[in-house]
């Protein structure tokens, strides 16, 4: 049996409460009672409206973001295409962190200033910290980790999504299974690589093959508590963003001009990656990424510790055509050490991998020699045919 080791801080003992990457307001103008949010200045900054005007909207494009539920009524998602997808043990969302979510949402599929607006964008929902429990329910508590975010990645493989898109800090247990699953499919997924403003990451962002997206002010500067390091592929605007936020009853009433984090930025990525995708139906995930990364904006430098590759430039990367790139994930090494490496895709596909590491996990058969495992997964495992014990 292969035991895959921890890389990422997070709560001892309990395997579903992440946070969002989005910083708190402190020192934030003051809310105004504008009906509707009608413009971002990302849009003007990286010319959106002009990419849409030339079709460029992710139509026929499946993208996945998993973290808390959008609130679907707020008018800056009205029209939106946005499918929502619970996990098994249902509870009451924060209001915060449905802010957070309402304001991802908008940025993927917004019809003005949303990335991809035509593109099918789906909300698989997990038990994030702050939620809570319904009477009679324990999803914070419950062993089951069919409630968390890897359950809700491996739900959204299984549903054969195009791009996974996470805004959440922290990572779970098995999470290095769960990305190499990705990975092996050609999955893009794009993670905020945290606002510690150092090179501590403790988000999806610091796992191998992972696209981690840094935040900029709209100038293009590295925003100050946007992570940097090893971990960082590229960057994205990140502050200025206006959203909602909660008032007294917990409602989403209250617009706020200034929020930032790189949660806002992740979601620019996968939106771009999406119109890419769309021009190019037939590229892979993997010459997807290869081509952001070759596109992007670094001043000639080269990938460097506090920009990545680069700022997202979304008129190179959607003139130049990325089907003759190499098809494989270029981020297997971006951190050496790091997981999941080659060893951790060898056991995913030999079947030797703990299925506790994935939950949900729809195609997996555990092929090893654990009795332990066998009995706890009987209808999951097939003992002792794993490809490596038979390999001449």
């Amino acid at each position: 049996m292969v035991t895959l080791r921890r890389k990422i801080l997070r709560r001892a003992g309990v395997l579903a409460t992440l946070a969002s990457l989005a910083l708190p307001l402190v020192g934030a103008p003051a809310a105004v009672a504008d009906d509707a949010i009608t413009h971002q200045d990302y849009a003007d900054m990286l010319g959106l409206k002009d990419l849409h005007a030339k079709g460029y909207t992710g139509k026929g494009v499946t993208i996945a973001y998993i973290e808390n539920a959008p609130d679907m009524s707020v008018p800056e998602l009205q029209g939106a295409n946005i499918e929502q997808r619970k996990t098994p043990c249902d509870f009451e969302p924060d209001p915060g962190l449905m802010s957070h979510s309402t304001t991802v949402a908008s940025i993927l599929g917004n019809k003005d200033w949303g990335w991809a607006p035509e593109a099918k964008i789906v909300n698989y929902t997990a038990h994030l910290m702050k939620n809570r429990d319904l009477p009679g329910q324990k999803c914070s508590d419950d062993p089951n980790t069919n409630n968390n975010v890897n359950a809700q990645i491996n739900r959204a493989l299984n549903d054969g999504v195009d791009i996974i898109s996470l805004s959440v800090a922290g990572a779970e247990q098995g999470e290095a299974a769960v990305m190499a699953r990705a990975a092996q499919l050609g999955v893009p997924i794009i993670a905020g690589a945290d606002n510690t403003g150092t090179e501590q990451n403790v988000s999806y962002g610091a796992l191998n093959t992972v696209v981690a997206v840094g935040a900029t002010d709209l100038t293009g500067k590295r925003s100050e508590f946007s992570s940097y390091g090893d971990h960082l592929t590229i960057m994205a605007p990140g502050e200025g963003i206006a959203n909602r936020q909660p008032d007294a009853n917990g409602n989403l009433t209250e617009i706020i001009k200034e929020a930032r984090g790189t949660s806002f930025s992740a979601p620019m990525v996968t939106g771009l990656l999406a119109l890419g995708k769309q021009k190019w139906p037939n590229a892979t995930g993997n010459q997807l990424i290869r081509s952001l990364i070759n596109t992007a904006n670094n001043n000639g430098q080269g990938w460097t510790k506090e920009y990545g590759w680069g700022l997202i430039d979304p008129v190179k990367f959607l003139t130049e055509d990325p089907t003759s790139l190499e098809d494989t994930n270029p981020l297997w090494e971006k951190i050496p050490g790091a997981l999941p490496n080659q060893q951790t895709l060898a056991d995913y596909q030999d079947g030797l991998i703990d299925p506790v590491n994935l939950p949900a996990d729809s195609s997996y058969v555990y092929r090893g020699v654990d009795d332990a495992i066998v009995t706890n997964y009987p209808d999951i495992s097939e003992y002792a045919t794993s490809p490596r014990y038979h390999k001449k």
